[in-house]
C-alpha cells in the first residue's frame, strides 16, 4: 500500500517535467540513414511481396493540424487505424444522409477507424470515409464513434457475419490500472473519469449506430450505464513486467497499453494485446481465445504467440499486431508486425528471475513492418519484411493499418507513415499508404508456413477441426466398444445354443 501512494506521489512529481522530455526526444535523429520521408511510396517496399506502381497515397497532415488545443495534451496525434471492407455485408454498404457529410456523399464501403488524442483523457476513436469521387482526400466523420477515452485508447473491430441474420461490428478495446485503487480515494487520477477496469466490447448491428456513436450505451463518467468487461488484467496467463506495483522483474497485473487485435477464427474470437516483457520496452504479444463462438466470452487463458526466428527475450520490441483472416486461404491468418529488432549485444529479458537488465528494452536497430502466417492464431512462421521503416526508442516510423481489403483480383493492405507521437516528420508528412500484395509472393509465404508449421499439418487442423476429431475418435471407440459387446454377447448365445443342442441330442439317446 505505502509502495503505491509513493508510486503515485512519484508520477504526480515528475509529470509537469512530460512536455520537455517529449520535446527533446522529437528533436532527437535516428541513429539510422533510412529515411523516407520525402521518399516515393515504393522505395521502401518488398518487390517480392508488393507490385511496385499500385501504391495509393491518403494525406493525414491536415487532421493534425486541426485539432482543437483542448483535444490534446501535449501534441495532437492520430494512431492506430483500422481498415473495413464491407463489400461482403450488404447491410454495411450504402449512401447516409448528405447531411451527415457535410453534403458529400460517401463510399461506405471502406470505412478508416482511428485514436485521436495523445493521452488520457483526451483519446476519442474516429471514424473516416472516402468520397465517391474516387478521391485520396479523407473525410473525417463526426461525432466520434466512441467517446470513451479508456476504450478508444487500444479499439480495433471487426465485421462478423452471422448465418441468418444481420452483420454485427465488434469492437474490442479498453485497459486496466494496476492503480485503480487508489483513484477512489485519494483521487490522484484525472477527475471524473471513469476508472480502466479491463478490456470492454462493444457491438452494433448497423452502420448508422456505429456512426451516430449508439452502440456505446454507457457515457464515460459512469453516470449512466455500465461497460460489459470480458477480461481485466488478472486475467490467467497474462504476462508483463511493467507493473510498478509488484517486487522488480516480476509479472504483474497487464495493463494493456497498446493497440488491440480482435478476428474471428475457427468459431472462436482471438484477440492480441501488447505483453511488456521488460519494465521498460520489450514490447511484445500476447493472445487470448474465446471458449467459444462469444465475443463476451468466456476467455481461455493468455498466451504469448510465437513467431519463428524471433526471440522475445531479445533486445527487440513488436510494438502490436494487426491480424486477420488470410484473404487467400480462410484456413489461415495473417499477422502484419511493426518490428524494430533493437541494437545487439542489448540486454535481455531472460527468464524470470534472471539477473538481467530489464530496464533498457528500447534500444534501436533494423527496423521494417513485417507480415507472417499462422495456422492456430498462436504459432507464427518467420517475419518476411513488407517496407522498411525507421526505428527510435524501440519504436518504428511506421505501423500497419489492421485489415486488408479485396478489390477484384487485388489484396490491399495500409501502412500508415510517420506515425504522429512517434516520427518527429508526422507534422508534414503523416499519411496513409495503400498497397497491393504480389500474390505469388503472398502465396509462397502462405507454402512455407503450412510446411514449416507443425500446426499446418492435416493431423493437426484447426482448433474446431480438432474438437471434430475428438469427438469422431471417441465415435469410433463407442463403436468399437458396442461391436465387442455385440461379438461377446453373440459368442455367449452360439455356446448356449450348442449345449442345448448337445442336451438335446443326449436326450434322445
Amino acid at each position: 500500500g505505502l509502495f503505491r501512494v509513493f508510486a503515485v506521489t512519484l508520477v504526480g512529481v515528475v509529470a509537469p517535467t512530460a512536455p520537455t522530455v517529449l520535446a527533446e526526444l522529437s528533436a532527437r535523429r535516428p541513429s539510422f540513414p533510412f529515411d523516407h520521408q520525402m521518399e516515393s511510396p515504393d522505395d521502401a517496399i518488398n518487390r517480392d511481396l508488393v507490385r511496385p506502381g499500385t501504391a495509393r497515397v491518403f494525406p493525414l497532415v491536415r487532421f493534425i493540424h486541426r485539432v482543437p488545443k483542448k483535444a490534446y495534451l501535449y501534441k495532437p496525434e492520430l494512431r492506430y487505424f483500422t481498415v473495413v471492407d464491407t463489400a461482403a455485408h450488404t447491410k454495411w454498404v450504402g449512401r447516409m444522409k448528405p447531411t451527415d457529410f457535410h453534403g458529400v456523399p460517401l463510399n461506405t464501403r471502406v470505412l478508416f477507424i482511428a485514436r485521436w488524442g495523445d493521452h488520457r483523457p483526451y483519446y476519442r476513436t474516429f471514424a473516416f470515409g472516402l468520397p465517391r469521387s474516387d478521391s485520396t482526400k479523407l473525410r473525417l466523420l463526426k461525432p466520434p464513434i466512441v467517446n470513451d477515452t479508456v476504450v478508444s485508447h487500444n479499439l480495433d473491430v471487426v465485421l462478423i457475419t452471422h448465418p441468418g441474420a444481420p452483420s454485427e461490428m465488434i469492437g474490442v478495446g479498453g485497459q486496466y490500472s494496476f492503480l485503480k485503487d487508489l483513484r477512489n480515494t485519494y483521487h490522484l487520477d484525472e477527475p471524473h473519469m471513469r476508472l480502466r477496469d479491463g478490456v470492454n466490447l462493444l457491438r452494433a448491428r448497423s452502420l448508422d449506430d456505429v456512426l451516430s456513436g449508439r452502440w456505446q450505451p454507457w457515457d464515460p463518467y459512469n453516470v449512466v450505464g455500465t461497460p460489459p468487461t470480458i477480461f481485466d488484467g488478472n486475467h490467467t496467463g497474462c504476462y508483463d513486467l511493467r507493473d510498478r506495483s509488484v517486487a522488480f522483474g516480476l509479472v504483474g497485473t497487464c495493463e494493456f497499453d497498446g493497440k488491440m487485435s480482435v478476428v474471428h477464427f475457427g468459431g472462436r474470437y482471438l484477440v492480441y494485446a501488447r505483453s511488456n516483457t521488460k519494465v521498460a520496452g520489450g514490447r511484445y504479444v500476447q493472445v487470448v481465445r474465446s471458449q467459444g463462438d462469444d465475443p463476451a466470452g468466456p476467455y481461455g487463458s493468455f498466451e504469448l504467440i510465437r513467431i519463428d526466428g524471433y526471440d522475445w527475450r531479445g533486445p527487440g520490441n513488436i510494438y502490436f499486431a494487426a491480424v486477420q483472416p488470410h484473404p487467400l486461404d480462410g484456413s489461415m491468418l495473417l499477422g502484419m508486425f511493426p518490428v524494430n529488432a533493437g541494437e545487439d549485444g542489448a540486454p535481455s529479458a531472460g527468464p524470470q528471475g534472471a539477473e538481467t537488465n530489464l530496464m533498457h528494452g528500447n534500444t534501436d536497430g533494423p527496423s521494417m513492418v513485417a507480415i507472417a502466417a499462422s495456422c492456430d492464431g498462436v504459432h507464427f512462421g518467420k517475419l518476411t519484411q513488407l517496407l522498411k521503416s525507421t526505428p527510435v526508442e524501440g519504436r518504428t516510423y511506421d505501423h500497419p493499418v489492421d485489415g486488408f481489403v479485396v478489390d477484384g483480383t487485388d489484396v490491399h493492405f495500409y501502412i500508415h507513415r510517420d506515425v504522429p507521437g512517434i516520427s518527429p516528420y508526422a507534422h508534414n508528412s503523416t499519411r496513409l499508404v495503400r498497397h497491393a500484395f504480389d500474390l505469388a509472393g503472398l502465396q509462397r509465404i502462405t507454402d512455407e508456413a503450412r510446411r514449416e508449421l507443425p500446426e499446418c499439418s492435416p493431423s493437426a487442423g484447426s482448433a474446431s477441426a480438432g474438437v471434430l476429431a475428438i469427438e469422431v475418435g471417441q465415435s469410433r471407440v463407442l463403436l468399437l466398444v458396442a461391436l465387442s459387446i455385440v461379438g461377446m454377447l453373440a459368442c455367449v448365445v452360439a455356446r448356449v445354443l450348442a449345449v442345448r443342442r448337445r442336451w438335446s441330442s443326449l436326450a434322445q439317446r
